[in-house]
C-alpha cells in the first residue's frame, strides 16, 4: 500500500498542478472570471504556478488585475493575507510566494512581517516577494532587513536591486545611518546598472573602506561604458589586494583600452589573485570580449 501511494501521489499532485496551471492562464487570458485556489492543499504549492503565468509581466498590468480580481472574488486573497499572519510557518511561506506572484501591493506590510521570522524560509520567500512587488516601501524594509542581517545579504543586495525605485540606492549611499550597509548598497547599485550610480560608485572607490572601494569598483564594472576615471589609478595601488583585484577585474569588464599600460603593470603586482585577474582583463580588452 505505501508503494502504491508513492507511486499514487507524485500523480495526484501533477494532476491538480495541471489544472490550476490552466485556471490560471484562463482567467490571464480573460476567458474565465473565476479562480479558487486551495492554500490549504499540503501537496500544491500554488506559487510557482501563479509565477510561471506572471514572471514576464510588468507591475500595473491588466493580466495581474485580472487574477487579483479573480481570487477577490473566490475569498483568496483574504485567505493570502490571513496565511501570512498565521502560526503555520509552511503557509506563510507559500503565502509569501504568491503575493509576490501576483505583485500584490497591499501585502507589502505582512511581508515586512516576516522578514523577522523565525523560520528562515519565510524570510527568504518574504524578501523574494518584496523585490518583485518592488516600490519604496518595499525597498525600504529590504534596506532595514540588511541593517538587522536576518537573512544573507547576497540575497538582500538581490531583491534591492529589483525592487529599488529610481534614485533610491543612489540617495541610501549618501545617508550617514547607512554607513554599515554601504557596500551592499554600492553592490546593489552596480547590479541595478543605471549611469545614476556611476558618480555615487566612484566616490565609494575613490574615499571608502577597503571593502566599499572592492564593492563599488565591481559594481562600476557592472555599469554600461562607465569611462574608469582616477579612481581605478587609486584602487589599483591599494595597499589591500582584494581593492586591487577587483579593480582589475571591472576594468576587464568594462573594456576601455586606454588602461592597458596600468593592465600590464599589474602582472608584476605581489598577490596571485591580483596577477590573475589583470592577466584576465588584459585578454578580455585585447579581443574586445567584454560585456
Amino acid at each position: 500500500m505505501k508503494a502504491r501511494n508513492r507511486l499514487v501521489r507524485p500523480l495526484q499532485t501533477a494532476l491538480k498542478r495541471s489544472r490550476l496551471t490552466r485556471s490560471v492562464r484562463a482567467v490571464a487570458a480573460g476567458t474565465a472570471s473565476t479562480l479558487d485556489v486551495d492554500l490549504s492543499d499540503p501537496e500544491l504549492d500554488p506559487g510557482p504556478v501563479f509565477l510561471l503565468v506572471t514572471r514576464s509581466l510588468p507591475a500595473g498590468s491588466p493580466v495581474l488585475a485580472r487574477l487579483v480580481g479573480a481570487l477577490r472574488s473566490s475569498g483568496t486573497v483574504d485567505d493570502l493575507m490571513d496565511g501570512l499572519i498565521g502560526h503555520d510557518p509552511r503557509r506563510r511561506e507559500r503565502c509569501a510566494r504568491m503575493v509576490g506572484a501576483l505583485r500584490f501591493d497591499p501585502a507589502v506590510p505582512w511581508l515586512g512581517m516576516q522578514l523577522n521570522a523565525a523560520e528562515r524560509p519565510v524570510r527568504r520567500a518574504a524578501a523574494r516577494a518584496l523585490g518583485r512587488i518592488g516600490g519604496a516601501r518595499s525597498a525600504d524594509l529590504l534596506l532595514g532587513a540588511l541593517r538587522t542581517r536576518r537573512l544573507p545579504s547576497s540575497r538582500l543586495v538581490i531583491e534591492l536591486s529589483r525592487a529599488a525605485p529610481d534614485l533610491y540606492i543612489e540617495s541610501c549611499l549618501q545617508f550617514p545611518q547607512n554607513t554599515a550597509v554601504r557596500a551592499q548598497l554600492a553592490a546593489a547599485a552596480g547590479l541595478r546598472g543605471r549611469r545614476s550610480g556611476i558618480e555615487p560608485l566612484r566616490r565609494l572607490a575613490a574615499e571608502g573602506t577597503e571593502r566599499e572601494r572592492a564593492t563599488a569598483c565591481r559594481g562600476l564594472g557592472l555599469i554600461s561604458n562607465p569611462e574608469p576615471g582616477p579612481e581605478f589609478r587609486s584602487a589599483l595601488a591599494h595597499r589591500a589586494w582584494r581593492v586591487r583585484r577587483a579593480a582589475a577585474r571591472a576594468l576587464g569588464e568594462i573594456g576601455d583600452r586606454s588602461w592597458l599600460p596600468d593592465l600590464q603593470e599589474t602582472l608584476y603586482d605581489p598577490h596571485p589573485s591580483t596577477r590573475y585577474a589583470a592577466a584576465r582583463a588584459l585578454r578580455l580588452v585585447r579581443t574586445g570580449r567584454t560585456r
